[in-house]
């Protein structure tokens, strides 16, 4: 894949896999407008700070990104340790919020990749948080030309080390 002079906007930018994803895609040229709630230690290319929980957080931030994107990265996410509404809202209500104000701006053939984690130890008392996530999975599939990709892998980030 050639990412020279693609935009990507990368949520989750400041830590992990957004951080990771970040300087890996600015390494092979593009060009890449961070989100997070906290200042990435990294260099992007455009940082907005935002928190993905709060709808009216995101609308703000839709009118500030630019016109036309190629990739859009749903990297962001709270610890399955957080309280469930929490985890509902970032993880899942408001990826899928930023990613249908996001879609008209899509160049055709762009991408975008959500990331959500299974949770696979504990699940029965984690239930609640498992169909959150669940749906964030659904979303991708439910979408018209969406290739959802299941990674079996479980990084080594500060989110994963929280559990």
């Amino acid at each position: 894949m050639n990412l020279t002079n693609k935009t990507l906007i990368v949520t989750g930018v400041s830590s992990g896999i957004g951080a990771e994803l970040a300087r890996v895609a600015r390494f092979q040229g593009a060009r890449v407008i961070g989100i997070d709630r906290h200042e990435p230690q990294l260099t992007v290319d455009s940082f907005f700070q935002a928190d993905l929980a709060d709808p009216k957080n995101i609308d703000a931030l839709i009118e500030r990104l630019p016109k036309q994107i190629d990739g859009l990265c749903n990297i962001a996410g709270v610890p399955g340790t957080a309280p469930v509404q929490a985890v509902a809202q970032v993880n899942y209500l408001g990826l899928r919020h930023l990613t249908q104000r996001l879609l008209p701006r899509i160049s055709p053939g762009g991408s975008i990749v959500n990331i959500a984690s299974i949770l696979g130890s504990q699940w029965p008392e984690r239930l609640e948080l498992h169909k959150a996530l669940a749906a964030t999975e659904s979303y991708s599939e439910g979408r018209s030309g969406w290739r959802p990709i299941r990674s079996p892998m479980k990084p080594a980030t500060s989110i994963s080390r929280k559990r």
